[in-house]
């Protein structure tokens, strides 16, 4: 019977998109740069915790940069490394061996991953301030547009600052191929055995040069992750844009609905049909209230007023599905403009028509017209949702 079945089953096709919830792109979209934001600040910390190495390392000139192995390391390892490090003529300091290979700076690639990591922190947070604010410059496809170039170029930047920082503090992998490989494997191999690196003399600059450690390794995987992370997000704001391109601005709730608006001397659910006229028409200058959609609609007794509430949702319904449909072509129709303007050479017939018709559509949008029936659209939506959940209320009752 009319009275047994459920209202939530009858129009489906009538969910709007949520996206305040955590669950929708933009939501994801915040929770992705929280993490995000977290990982760059990781990175930031453990490569920052390691360059205190490299800049003692310049004033003491032992390893410095720019300086040769052969100067710092033929006096200490004159007996074992003499004739291979210190009468070779040294390594040339990182500039390049003796035979011209390219030997990149540690304190250089930490520099660019610090960089890197800093401009990926503001960025991001600045599209999380953004999508959190509620602002109508960040509701709308262009924005999205922009977080997708934005979070694209930084993955690849992320991407290859991460792999020059994880062959800047490996040497071993840095030389691989060159002809100094082997010297610098020998050089090193004392200090990759950590047992036998005990039991002799430590030159703690070079154990921090040839040994990756902890904080540099978590540094390597967490900026691996924020590539990642920043590619989930392009793909988030890429769904984001699609959607809103392709059932209009009107068809998402941007917030939680909190309740109905009416005005006050309307009261209980016989006066509700009038909040038609109410809405079209201007307020009274002196309104400053409102009803909540709890007063106005409290929750259900017996089947006789589940009754009401249904007739007065299918009333309301009818006007709501034409509104949509009216609404939606509008925004399918500038979506399809769009297309047809990317597509056409500029200046041929018809992409003057098309660009004809996109202005008057848009100057359409702006109407006082289209903006009227905008604010009944959401009316009817919100007293519709909240007559649904009335009657869910009532039907799920013990």
């Amino acid at each position: 019977s009319e009275v047994s079945n459920p209202v939530f089953s009858y129009y489906p096709d009538d969910q709007a998109l949520h996206f305040y919830r955590w669950t929708s792109p933009p939501g994801v979209m915040k929770i992705l740069s929280i993490i995000i934001i977290i990982m760059c600040v990781a990175v930031f910390a453990c490569v920052a915790s390691t360059l205190a190495w490299d800049y003692d390392m310049n004033m003491m000139g032992g390893i410095g940069y720019g300086s040769s192995y052969g100067g710092g390391y033929g006096g200490s390892y004159g007996g074992s490394y003499g004739g291979s490090y210190g009468a070779g003529g040294g390594y040339g300091g990182y500039g390049g061996y003796g035979g011209g290979d390219m030997y990149m700076d540690p304190k250089s690639g930490k520099g660019f991953i610090i960089g890197v990591a800093g401009i990926t922190f503001i960025a991001v947070l600045v599209i999380f301030v953004l999508v959190v604010s509620r602002q109508s410059s960040a509701r709308g496809h262009k924005f999205y547009l922009g977080a997708i170039v934005v979070s694209a170029i930084l993955a690849f930047l992320m991407l290859i600052a991460t792999i020059v920082y994880l062959v800047a503090v490996n040497p071993t992998a840095q030389s691989s191929g060159s002809m100094m490989y082997n010297q610098v494997l020998q050089l090193c191999a004392q200090y990759q055995n950590q047992a036998q690196a005990q039991g002799i003399f430590l030159n703690q600059y070079l154990y921090h040069y040839c040994v990756v450690e902890p904080q540099e390794a978590i540094a390597i995987v967490f900026g691996f992750l924020v590539v990642v992370g920043l590619i989930i997000l392009v793909v988030f704001a890429a769904k984001a844009r699609s959607q809103i391109r392709r059932w209009g601005e009107h068809r998402i709730l941007w917030e939680e609905p909190k309740g109905l608006e009416a005005p006050p001397q309307h009261r209980g659910l016989k006066d509700y049909s009038d909040i038609s006229s109410a809405i079209m028409s201007p307020k009274p200058r002196d309104y400053d209230t409102a009803e909540s959609g709890d007063d106005l609609f409290p929750p259900i007794m017996d089947e006789t007023e589940r009754l009401s509430y249904k007739r007065e949702f299918d009333r309301d319904h009818q006007e709501y599905r034409a509104l949509q449909t009216e609404l939606d072509q509008i925004n399918q129709d500038l979506a399809s403009l769009e297309r047809e303007l990317d597509q056409e050479p500029q200046g041929s017939p018809q992409y003057l028509d098309a660009l004809d018709e996109y202005s008057r559509l848009k100057s359409l949008k702006k109407s006082a017209q289209y903006q009227m029936k905008k604010q009944r659209y959401k009316h009817l939506r919100s007293k519709l949702s909240h007559i649904k959940r009335r009657i869910s209320e009532y039907d799920r009752r013990p």
